[in-house]
């Protein structure tokens, strides 16, 4: 996960649900609200081991855009998948407030 340098990570509900929230807002605990603005494309650098550097060797079909296609088998392949997968998303805040571990995570 540290490869991805998220912001925030939801621990919970169905793989790739996220990919549900284009254009939507969540809220996180009681108060904190979120515009869903846009997938985040990823570059090269995921796969850099950070420790030591060097670049995985994984087999083709354990890449993040094989995984990508498995999952969304209807994203035309060259649309985002191959030349930089969107794996992540881009949230702006809505209002100033607090979140904290384990707040609760919905779609409103």
């Amino acid at each position: 996960m540290s490869r991805f340098r998220p912001n925030l990570v939801i621990r919970g509900g169905a793989p790739f649900q996220e990919d549900g929230w284009l254009g939507r807002t969540i809220q996180i605990g009681e108060t904190a609200k979120f515009r869903v603005d846009g997938a985040c494309s990823r570059c090269s650098m995921i796969t850099i081991e950070q420790q030591t550097g060097r670049q995985d060797q994984l087999p083709p079909k354990q890449s993040l855009p094989a995984l990508l296609r498995k999952h969304r088998p209807n994203q035309p392949k060259g649309q985002g998948i191959d030349q930089s997968p969107e794996f992540g998303l881009h949230l702006t805040p809505l209002n100033p407030s607090v979140i904290s571990v384990n707040d609760p995570v919905r779609v409103i």
